[in-house]
């Protein structure tokens, strides 16, 4: 086989990738559309209501709630940005901009948290009167509201989309709480439930937050998904018939949802270019199971040299 053979590599399947970005990428911009509205409108009826009833926790959830909307109309123009056509400037298109809004709209999460502990702490010490039946209204509003925002959004499995669900998440709890609190208030007369309820609940969803993070920094830092283990991965590939060896593979993910994949495959030195066809054929159908729509596979017959001896076996 000539030396030309070598090297050569699999057709990138950048159709079925981009044809899997477009037919979603609708749907997302849809939902993330619904939810940023209903935010946007709830929270101004929310910086209304908690003026006139004086409650701290209904004030940090329409401040928080400013920061949602601005995070998911964020996530909605980068998620529209990652769903263009990869051109000679971005080769493996957009996709890398859903995780971008990812990290954004989870550090406005986190500022909001401690926002809201900075108003909320100072209530522990001085506890105010709220007006407690405005309070149980807003409360079933507001999870009346963020409840059907949320149910919409949690049918996106995007990266961007499951930071805003935790966005929307926060919102139907701290609704929750309102509206309990509220009853308790208005029960037992403990005032203090208002302040100390907004404080549990913004540090929880801090913590769940950053544990979000992590996963988008693993995009980031191109770390194998988590889902996947490469060994595994390489051990039903050296099960296809004609390969006789896999080595220098690379596997990352684009955006949380569509994988890359890259490797150095030994074959039969006596296959013929249909049968090598065939045979990198048979492999990108094994790892499109896994979600790896791009792989890119090098050739090289049985006990040729390998043309990147650092990475070989």
């Amino acid at each position: 086989m000539g030396a030309g053979h070598h090297h050569s590599h699999g057709g990138h399947n950048q159709g079925h990738s981009h044809s899997h970005s477009h037919s979603h990428g609708g749907e997302i911009l849809g939902r993330l559309g619904l939810a940023f509205g209903l935010n946007l409108c709830f929270a101004l009826i929310e910086l209304v209501g908690g003026y006139f009833t004086n409650s701290v926790a209904v004030m940090s959830n329409a401040l928080h709630d400013f920061g949602d909307a601005f995070a998911i109309g964020l996530a909605y123009a980068l998620e529209k940005i990652s769903h263009r056509a990869s051109n000679k400037q971005y080769s493996y298109g957009y996709r890398r901009y859903s995780a971008a809004s990812a990290v954004v709209t989870g550090m406005i999460l986190v500022i909001g948290s401690l926002v809201i502990l900075a108003n909320a702490i100072p209530r522990l010490f001085h506890p105010e009167t709220p007006q407690v039946e405005g309070m149980i209204l807003l409360g079933v509003l507001g999870m009346s509201v963020n409840g059907f925002a949320m149910w919409k959004v949690s049918h996106g499995t995007s990266l961007s989309e499951r930071m805003i669900l935790w966005h929307l998440l926060e919102d139907v709890l701290g609704w929750a709480i309102v509206l309990t609190g509220a009853v308790l208030i208005k029960i037992f007369g403990w005032i203090q439930l208002d302040a100390i309820l907004a404080c549990g609940l913004s540090v929880w969803i801090a913590y769940n937050v950053i544990r979000n993070l992590r996963e988008v920094l693993r995009v980031f830092l191109q770390v194998v998904p988590a889902h996947l283990n490469m060994d595994s991965l390489e051990g039903r590939i050296r099960q296809v018939e004609g390969v006789r060896g896999i080595h220098h593979s690379h596997l990352w993910s684009l955006d949380g949802e569509q994988h890359i994949f890259t490797t150095h495959l030994v074959v039969c030195a006596d296959y013929t270019m249909a049968q090598i066809e065939a045979l990198k054929k048979t492999v990108k159908d094994l790892l499109l199971k896994d979600q790896i729509f791009e792989a890119t596979l090098e050739i090289e017959p049985e006990g040729a040299d390998c043309a990147d001896p650092k990475h070989s076996e």
